[in-house]
């Protein structure tokens, strides 16, 4: 197991998607990737991403 990645699902009830997280640094930053409609039961398969930066205060 790698400890800063982790394997994302998820079901809308009409669309599966999968997807993938890291957070490569040892900081609070953490970067997603993943597909959406792997199924192609709504609006065909798509790609996200984004990047997340925490902070405390």
């Amino acid at each position: 197991m790698i400890p800063e990645a982790s394997i994302i699902t998820s079901w809308t009830g009409n669309a599966l998607n999968l997807g993938t997280s890291i957070a490569p640094f040892n900081a609070p930053v953490s970067l997603t990737m993943g597909l959406t409609d792997i199924t192609n039961n709504n609006v065909g398969t798509g790609f996200q991403a984004s990047l997340g930066y925490s902070f405390k205060f």
